[in-house]
């Protein structure tokens, strides 16, 4: 992954394959708006198809058409109030056959049975619930691979989820024009995912590295409380890097990733 500041846009390369994907705030309003031509056009597909079979269904018997209708509308459907009553008369000739000291168990197994509500939940597109999320620092200290770090408490609706020791970035030899680019980047990230999640609910915001804005340092070591889960910083490297690093090939390939959305 390759993010350039100056122009706002994150590359996503592929060396294996010597292509790379173009990512920038065009890019996602271009495919929001195409996922929202596929949900329109779905709609028309389902309400065609709908369409087709309630003229099918007109052509029912009268006493089936109603039952149709509720099975192409999605609704529970259950025994009929005469249909309860002749299962419950033929059950209760089944019970009578069994011993005595079994009849009542059978009998109370029988009606909550036939009084059991049937209940037929729709498929839903699931929606991204915002939690409340804070950082709270703490009084404690630590050292972590020999540099000082601060613990901070992470809490999720009050709740602590985990626990992050943060340095100063100065602390690390870290430069302030290169953590501002780090930011820079989450924030770029943070500001995409915020423009498909209306259009794509299964895009999150709540993720680890949309939340980096609350940290102002860098975590050296986080703690998740559910599974008590450790995560430690590895070698902390500050030699120069080639600027051929950052450079995409010229003989990679530009990828188009709205091409395969159907």
């Amino acid at each position: 992954m390759i993010y350039d500041d100056s122009k706002k846009v994150m590359y996503m390369v592929e060396p294996s394959k010597k292509s790379y994907i173009r990512i920038d705030k065009h890019f996602a309003e271009q495919l929001r708006d195409r996922m929202n031509q596929l949900r329109n056009k779905g709609n028309l597909q389902i309400n065609k198809a709908k369409e087709q079979a309630l003229e099918k269904i007109k052509h029912l018997p009268p006493e089936r058409q109603a039952m149709a209708r509720k099975m192409l509308m999605g609704e529970s459907i259950g025994p009929t109030k005469e249909q309860r009553l002749k299962m419950q008369q033929l059950a209760m000739q089944e019970i009578k056959k069994l011993p005595q000291d079994k009849q009542a168990m059978a009998k109370q197994m029988m009606m909550k049975m036939l009084n059991k509500k049937e209940v037929k939940k729709k498929k839903q597109i699931p929606t991204e619930i915002i939690k409340k999320i804070e950082l709270n620092k703490t009084n404690i200290t630590k050292t972590i691979k020999g540099y000082k770090c601060q613990v901070y408490e992470k809490l999720v609706e009050g709740k602590i989820k985990s626990k992050l020791c943060i340095s100063e970035p100065s602390q690390l030899g870290v430069k302030n024009e290169d953590f501002r680019l780090i930011k820079s980047m989450v924030k770029f990230h943070k500001e995409i995912r915020e423009s498909l999640k209306d259009k794509m609910p299964s895009v999150s915001t709540n993720n680890t590295i949309s939340q980096f804005g609350l940290i102002k340092g860098v975590p050296l070591e986080i703690i998740h409380m559910d599974n008590k889960r450790k995560e430690i910083i590895g070698n902390i490297n500050l030699e120069s890097l080639s600027p051929n690093l950052f450079t995409i090939p010229k003989d990679f390939n530009q990828k188009n990733l709205l091409q395969s959305i159907p």
